[in-house]
């Protein structure tokens, strides 16, 4: 033991600071963020039909997460054992890099590897989120490291085939990212046939997918607008971000999909420039990126393992360049994370290459240091645990209603609180149907379907403005309405509709609407990844102000129906705040502001509307 100890002491204590560093508060957030509760709510469903069916038609990810956290969920507390699996997946994946450091080059270098990743921000931020991403981050880093080993020891073919089977069943774009991976190999490698047996293997994992992935592929040509409406598209500054947030977090943030939102320190120099913010921003970004670049090209001019590994990068950074110009993905670094992992491998080869040592540990200090303390003194909206808890608003409600068959009318997360709370009757009005980015069902319920059948993201202003400027709405969301709720319902039997106001009230103003209806700058593509939008008090609208658009009318008109047809008796509304969730009762009287009123003046809180059936 002591032997063990004093030979791996100090990646024993690289592995405890990437410990250290991910285990925080965040791992113990109660409750779900919408996204994780998305993910969640599929991994509950039945095992294993039920979870393919349902990510089929539902959902664009890979299956191989959903399967492993469905075994989680059994647990009293899943959500802890949920994000301590990713801190495990984590504290893995810096093992795996300190094995790519040592095969590579030597101990030092698997030191500096392990160091780099125990550091990233972009590591240390997705350890609390309930997703995918720290396995994807792990398999993919296995899968390199029998890459390398296939360039620079000629074995490890059947390891590589079995590590990439996996990936692709974890990444839903995994069988492409693979096929790269072998496409370069079968270029540099003399061992066709080996290269081959190990090909067939992966091929299987994409094999075992493709069932879903059909699905999905043609769930999503039935989109209207692009799921990815407010996430940024490839430019000269979101290939920067990408470059940044492996270096050093300073300007965006990985899983935040608003850019523009996330580079308030870049805006901030380029309108407001005083000598603090252009230092700050050299020092934690420029730098640490241009000298990161410089490192990547020295090492590819002179290393073959590492020209490999680059040609590899590029073909993956191109093909999702090519995907976000189709609008099928945003181009945000997370996506992007087997590139931004190769980088790291390449930069930090580039530095153990270097001859002179004083040189050698200063970039090594530096580029860690930037990532230490950006992450600690500019956290970059890390995990926001007052968004996980504002699910337990509806335990709160619950609780004091003593609610079991009452109707429960949700606009906000609809389909994924059915699964929440499989025990009440959750009434489906989804955000995602509502605005058009998944599938045509409630458009046509609106605007006809007739319109649904030609309708695309370039002529849907055309085809809707109509509708909204003259208050008119197709007789099928009435009958939805009547089929789906008031038949349901009892003559005095009540009904609640609940409906969220976190940071974006989705109940626009007619004039509101009309405002973006009629703005001369739409670009159907997506625009928010130009740095001009955020200076322009004018920018251009796109897909994700439509899709809002959209759901603000859906919802004008739901509430109008159930105004006609319940007569409202008892509203209440529920704030949270820093670690607590506290009510405020609000009005009682059905004769005072309208749900309307209430529902596009809401700020930060859940709003339980009560009617009863006239």
């Amino acid at each position: 033991m002591k032997k063990f100890l004093k030979e791996n002491y100090i990646l024993i204590l690289i592995l405890l600071l990437g410990f250290i560093l991910r285990f925080n508060g965040d791992l113990f957030t109660q409750g779900y963020m919408f996204d994780e509760l998305a993910m969640v709510s599929v991994a509950k469903t039945n095992f294993p039909i039920e979870i393919f069916k349902t990510i089929s038609k539902l959902d664009y990810h890979a299956p191989l997460y959903y399967i492993i956290a469905h075994f989680f969920t059994y647990f009293k507390n899943e959500y802890l054992y949920l994000r301590l699996l990713n801190l495990i997946f984590s504290i893995f994946n810096i093992f795996i890099f300190y094995k790519i450091g040592k095969l590579l080059n030597s101990k030092r270098l698997g030191y500096f590897l392990a160091l780099a990743l125990a550091v990233s921000h972009i590591q240390i931020a997705t350890v609390s989120f309930v997703k995918f991403y720290c396995l994807c981050f792990l398999l993919f880093s296995i899968s390199a490291y029998y890459l390398i080993k296939i360039i620079k020891k000629n074995e490890g073919y059947f390891a590589f085939g079995i590590s990439n089977l996996f990936f692709i069943l974890s990444a839903t774009l995994g069988g492409f990212i693979v096929f790269f991976e072998y496409l370069v190999l079968f270029f540099t490698s003399k061992e066709k046939k080996k290269l081959a047996k190990s090909f067939l293997i992966a091929f299987l994992g994409f094999i075992l997918y493709l069932p879903i992935l059909i699905f999905q592929t043609i769930n999503s040509f039935n989109n209207i607008l692009s799921p990815h409406g407010n996430y940024v598209n490839f430019s000269t500054l979101s290939a920067y971000n990408f470059l940044n947030d492996y270096f050093s977090p300073l300007i965006n943030f990985c899983c935040n999909a608003e850019t523009i939102s996330a580079c308030g320190v870049l805006l901030d120099v380029i309108s407001k420039p005083n000598l603090f913010s252009i230092m700050f921003l050299t020092f934690y970004s420029i730098i640490p990126v241009v000298l990161a670049l410089f490192l990547i090209f020295k090492t590819v001019k002179n290393n073959k393992i590492s020209k490999i590994l680059f040609m590899v990068s590029i073909l993956i950074f191109c093909f999702y360049v090519i995907l976000s110009k189709l609008d099928i993905v945003g181009f945000i670094p997370i996506y992007i994370y087997p590139v931004g992992l190769i980088l790291i491998i390449l930069t930090f080869t580039s530095i153990e290459e270097i001859k002179n040592k004083k040189i050698k540990y200063f970039i090594l200090i530096y580029l860690i240091l930037s990532q230490l303390t950006i992450t600690n003194y500019y956290p970059i909206e890390k995990r926001n645990i007052d968004k996980a808890k504002i699910y337990q608003v509806f335990d709160v409600y619950f609780k004091e209603h003593d609610i079991k068959s009452t109707p429960i009318i949700s606009t906000n997360g609809a389909r994924f609180l059915k699964y929440y709370y499989n025990d009440k009757n959750i009434i489906d009005f989804d955000n995602e149907k509502m605005g058009a980015t998944n599938g045509r069902e409630f458009f046509e319920l609106i605007f006809s379907k007739k319109n649904s059948k030609i309708v695309n993201k370039y002529n849907i202003r055309k085809i809707i403005s109509p509708y909204i400027l003259n208050n008119k709405i197709d007789k099928g969301f009435e009958e939805y309405f009547n089929k789906n709720v008031l038949d349901k319902v009892k003559k005095n039997e009540t009904i609640v509709f609940a409906f969220n106001a976190d940071e974006n009230p989705f109940i626009s103003t007619k004039n509101e609407m009309i405002e973006v209806l009629n703005n001369p700058n739409y670009n159907p593509h997506l625009t928010v990844s130009n740095i001009k939008e955020g200076l322009n008090p004018n920018p251009a609208i796109d897909s994700g102000d439509i899709s809002e658009v959209i759901m603000s009318y859906g919802y004008y008109n739901l509430i109008n129906l159930l105004e006609k047809n319940f007569k409202r008796t008892k509203v209440k509304q529920y704030f949270y705040m820093p670690n607590q969730i506290y009510k405020k009762q609000a009005e009682t009287s059905s004769n005072r502001q309208s749900t309307m009123f209430l529902a596009q003046n809401a700020r930060f809180c859940w709003i339980f509307v009560t009617y009863q059936k006239q």
